[in-house]
């Protein structure tokens, strides 16, 4: 029987004819000695040799390897490949790092099967001219080193695929590379182009294309001819103007221009002839406020779009000429906020609003977004609201003014239906005020918004469960949890007798969504509305992806997650119950419930998952922690996880690298799996892992800096896949 691979020399030599693979670590007492005998190794396919840079050539023995298909090479003092190195002629996969090597040899057109070349941080200025005789190369990376120059023959490559040249001193490119018929990928970040290859314009199936950190400043006319381009990344270069020559790339999805020198964008990016996913306009020197975005927001509808203006910017420009902006009116309330929340920049000098200009913004056809400017009025109510004030509601609010007056009442308070010398204060509503008048913007009234006023009526006429109201509210709080029918109504009738505290908000929410008795579900949500501010009174009138039974009403999960961030993110509500909740009733949301529920409730989840000794998490479940309950179940056999390395928010995709693999794991002493998916991992608790001595199997991605010949010597007997 074969041995899959070895770390050390010494003890593939033990078994020289059944080692396939061999992880060599010069470091390592006596190796360096050894070399010379690889060649006995004569089954050898795959062979690892690093971290020894006083080795300043290969071993003539690696040459009589027959079967060798993968060569890797790293941390080395080789400067030069001898001729020989051509003998390898099965190679079929080339990997060097960090070697001063300079280029490599002509008989390298010897390796009639080589398909992959991948070469990170060495000393190559060129490659040989005879690299276009290698006719099944398929991809060939080789950054950071000081290529200058790319050989005309590479357009000889029928069959390349990949070319990514990042972080060297390219200039230029031949005219070959247009002959490139197969490319699909080419990158060129950090290099020194000053102009857009023209020949890449000429790629017939080329999807990326990464041109980030150069010196272009504009686009050829003929890029026009990228029929099949779905991505360009041309961040940190020298566009002063956007360049409209990227509207006539039929199928592009993504475009970035971040950290350009654009000031204003042109009025054809409104047009029709411009639909994208993804925008990203981050880091440019804006002048002003660019309005076309609101005309090419609403042709395209992209699904991620980005740009920042300076903050200085607003005490340049009044914020009412955004609100007055007809376009503007008619987009979406997630969109005003975005577009609102860029252009204030958040920027102190906004709580300094004048009455009368807040008054004029309320008035504004686009009073969606009064709310968000009412955010920022910290100082609005001067004289508190006490018994026998008398309240003037401008415009409309979220509870109904029956609703209002009913609780204004209960309160010692007046409601009055029009502005005269005894309103002692007004209520700015949410929404606006259709009712505006010169006099109202000129009267020394006291102003409150809506939110103020439940603050006030929550402190007069409190609805708090009044004894044991933490432990009271565990017990509804669990009874409702559970989502049986008998228990929700029965969580319902002690709050109807006992009071409503804030800490049940999102069980009863989860009532209203989830409950199939019509009557308790309308309970739920007349206690909700005794006590909910705008935020969740804004959540409750909302239609989204739950109907009434709390089943999801779209296949798209992603927009069902979306969704949740977005009802819990300002409402207070809890988003883990909700994905619990969801759970168990849809099998979706588990992800957020596992990253953020309690103790108790991850442990149900986990015992519902775990079966015949196996943790598994379906493929729509990524998680953002690992589950540090696991560790309670010692004879766990396999983990089955996938990460999460970011998330939708209200700003977009947010990356983050949370999920780490902890040093307890080694309690688990029956693993004899781990595998996870979806992020790639700088580092891992190596001396946990070789603590578990059942283990077999360990799939991971890991960074291009990670030290894989350390874990292959702490694991010699692990398959280890990266």
């Amino acid at each position: 029987m074969s041995i899959r691979f070895q770390s050390s020399i010494a003890e593939a030599l033990k078994n020289p004819t059944q080692v396939k693979e061999l992880h060599i670590n010069l470091k390592k007492k006596g190796e360096i000695a050894l070399l010379p005998r690889i060649s006995e190794l004569v089954n050898l396919s795959k062979i690892s040799i690093s971290d020894c840079p006083d080795l300043k050539e290969l071993p003539e023995s690696i040459f009589s390897l027959k079967k060798l298909y993968e060569l890797y090479l790293s941390n080395l003092g080789i400067k030069n490949l001898p001729v020989d190195f051509g003998r390898l002629k099965e190679l079929e996969y080339l990997q060097f790092y960090k070697l001063p090597l300079e280029t490599l040899p002509e008989s390298i057109a010897e390796m009639q099967d080589l398909r992959k070349i991948n070469i990170q941080e060495t000393e190559m200025t060129y490659l040989p001219e005879n690299i276009g005789t290698l006719e099944i190369l398929s991809s060939i990376k080789i950054y950071n080193s000081k290529l200058k120059k790319i050989p005309q023959s590479i357009g000889k490559l029928d069959l390349l695929e990949v070319l990514e040249l990042g972080n060297n001193n390219i200039t230029e490119l031949p005219d070959s590379v247009s002959e490139l018929k197969s490319l699909k990928t080419l990158e060129l970040n950090n290099n020194q182009l000053t102009e857009f290859p023209a020949s890449v314009c000429r790629l017939p199936v080329l999807r990326l294309l990464y041109l980030n950190g150069n010196s272009i400043s504009e686009l050829p006319k003929e890029v026009s001819g990228m029929k099949a381009l779905i991505y360009l990344n041309l961040n940190n270069n020298k566009f002063k103007v956007f360049p409209e020559e990227i509207y006539k790339l039929p199928k592009l999805e993504t475009i970035s221009f971040e950290n350009n020198e654009i000031k204003s964008l042109p009025e054809s990016l409104g047009s029709n002839a411009f639909k994208i996913d993804s925008l990203n306009l981050d880091g440019n020197p804006f002048e002003h406020f660019p309005y076309v975005l609101f005309d090419w927001y609403k042709l395209s509808k992209p699904k991620y779009w980005r740009f920042e203006i300076d903050n200085a910017l607003y005490n340049k420009a009044k914020i009412f000429d955004l609100l007055d902006n007809k376009t503007f009116q008619n987009l979406d309330r997630a969109t005003q906020i975005n577009f609102f929340n860029i252009y204030c920049g958040f920027d102190e000098e906004i709580k300094k609003i004048s009455l009368p200009q807040l008054w004029e913004a309320l008035n504004s056809p686009a009073t969606k977004v009064a709310d968000l400017t009412l955010g920022f009025m910290t100082e609005l109510q001067q004289v508190p609201i006490q018994q026998g004030s008398k309240i003037y509601i401008a415009g409309k609010t979220n509870k109904t003014l029956e609703e209002i007056k009913e609780q204004m009442t209960a309160c010692g308070l007046e409601l009055h239906a029009k502005l005269s010398p005894e309103v002692t204060h007004v209520l700015i509503s949410a929404r606006g005020n259709k009712k505006y008048t010169e006099e109202l913007s000129k009267n020394q009234l006291q102003w409150i918004t809506e939110a103020q006023l439940m603050q006030y009526f929550d402190k007069v006429n409190p609805t708090y469960l009044v004894e044991a109201a933490d432990t009271d509210a565990e017990k509804v709080s669990d009874l409702i949890m559970t989502l049986d029918e008998d228990n929700m109504a029965l969580a319902i009738s002690l709050v109807e007798g006992g009071g409503l505290p804030e800490s049940l908000f999102t069980e009863l929410y989860i009532v209203h969504k989830f409950s199939e008795q019509p009557e308790i579900a309308k309970k739920a949500l007349a206690l909700l509305k005794q006590k909910a501010g705008p935020e969740l009174m804004a959540v409750l009138k909302s239609r989204g992806v739950l109907n009434k039974k709390g089943y999801v009403s779209t296949a798209d999960k992603e927009e069902l997650l979306r969704k949740l961030i977005s009802y819990t993110k300002y409402s207070g509500l809890n988003r883990a119950k909700i994905a619990y909740a969801l759970y168990k009733r849809t099998n979706t949301g588990l992800s957020y419930a596992l990253d953020e529920g309690t103790t108790a409730m991850k442990n149900t989840i986990i015992a519902s998952i775990i079966k015949n000794d196996i943790f598994e998490t379906d493929y729509q479940t990524y998680l953002k922690y690992f589950p540090m309950e696991l560790l309670q179940y010692p004879a766990l056999k396999q983990l089955d996880i996938r990460a999460r390395s970011g998330q939708y928010t209200d700003d977009g995709w947010k990356d983050y690298t949370s999920f780490i693999i902890p040093e307890e794991i080694s309690q688990l002493t029956e693993l004899e799996s781990i595998i996870i998916y979806g992020i790639t991992f700088d580092s891992i608790p190596i001396q946990s892992l070789a603590k578990l001595k059942k283990l077999k199997t360990l799939k991971l991605n890991v960074s291009k800096d990670f030290d894989r010949n350390a874990v292959y010597s702490m694991l010699p007997n692990c398959n280890v896949e990266f």
